[in-house]
């Protein structure tokens, strides 16, 4: 018996979006920091947003990454539902008044 197909992961994408958001903020805050610490200051503060800031286009592009092997999933998805076909082996459901897919025991979706 197959598992039933997961949804891909729309959470990526938010996540992303916020980055795109968070990384510029993270930059000019740190930029900000730099330029406002007095002589005999601790750097860690700085190092600590100048790192977090590094490392967001790469939590970017990852999450852009999850979010894009997903749609084609999705898609699939959505098209076998469109068609009343089981969406984990795309057997055809019509006249099925079980519930569930013969082929696989997938709950059918309503």
């Amino acid at each position: 018996m197959r598992p039933a197909a997961r949804r891909p992961p729309v959470y990526s994408l938010k996540r992303a979006l916020l980055l795109v958001v968070l990384c510029p903020a993270l930059y000019v805050a740190g930029g900000l920091i730099a330029g406002a610490m007095p002589d005999g200051l601790d750097v860690t503060v700085l190092i600590l947003f100048l790192t977090a800031a590094a490392a967001c286009p790469v939590l970017l592009v990852l999450d852009l990454a999850h979010w894009a092997m997903g749609v084609p999933q999705r898609l699939r998805l959505d098209d076998r539902l469109r068609r009343g076909l089981c969406r984990s082996c795309g057997y055809d459901l019509t006249g099925n008044a079980s519930g569930v897919c013969p082929e696989c025991g997938t709950a059918a979706a309503r």
